[in-house]
């Protein structure tokens, strides 16, 4: 799976690239272990892989967490579900 970096909103200070999953065209049940990310200034793709999922008080997923493979990358990938 591959997406680009202007389908994110990226913040600077927390160096986080987040979007809701329906804007990626994701459901529940089909999230990527990983995937890769275009970069729209470099044209260069980076791999990231799913580091962490976090569930509500009722165990409903809220959000994954995905990091870069490349160590070098200072970021992460947020994806909400909405």
């Amino acid at each position: 799976m591959q997406f680009g970096s202007k389908q994110f909103n990226f913040d600077q200070r927390t160096r986080q690239f987040t979007a809701d999953a329906s804007q990626l065209g994701m459901r529940v049940g089909s999230w990527p272990f990983d995937f890769s990310m275009v970069s729209a200034k470099t044209q260069r793709a980076a791999r990231f892989s799913l580091s962490e999922s976090r569930k509500n008080w009722e165990g409903e997923l809220t959000e994954r967490i995905y990091r870069p493979l490349d160590a070098d990358l200072d970021c992460s990938v947020v994806i909400f579900n909405d």
